[in-house]
């Protein structure tokens, strides 16, 4: 027996297989780290941090100014104000929310298609398993 007889000898689809399989299982384990390791500073500055804490604080403020006033008695500028706030707020919100929730769906996207790379993996290397023992 010669040790080109012994040596296991892989197919190209072997080796896709294989290789489906490990992208895949490196893709779910990036899914539940890249949560934790991405921050998402980048994203949300800190100028657009400090705009938020100020739209904040002047939405609380004419609320307040808004409730303590009988609401025939408000004038149309403080509604206005107050309109214009809770705008801005509002439009700085969704921006917080996005940038928060970016890292979750980027694990999303990495997870389903590790999922799909792990099962397409093991379809394959089944297949040929399968096609060995039919040809024995």
């Amino acid at each position: 027996m010669s040790t080109s007889d012994t040596a296991v000898k892989l197919s190209w689809r072997d080796g896709s297989a294989m290789f489906l399989l490990l992208t895949g299982l490196v893709l779910i384990a990036l899914s539940v780290i890249w949560p934790k390791v991405s921050s998402g500073r980048s994203a949300w500055t800190d100028e657009k941090a400090l705009a938020y804490q100020s739209a904040s604080a002047e939405l609380h403020r004419l609320s307040m100014q808004a409730a303590g006033t009988e609401p025939e008695n408000q004038t149309r500028e403080l509604q206005d104000k107050l309109a214009g706030a809770e705008s801005k707020y509002a439009e700085l919100r969704a921006e917080l929310d996005a940038v928060r929730g970016r890292p979750a769906r980027i694990a999303t996207v990495f997870r389903y298609v590790g999922i799909v790379l792990l099962v397409g993996g093991v379809l394959a290397l089944v297949a040929r398993v399968g096609g060995d023992s039919a040809d024995s």
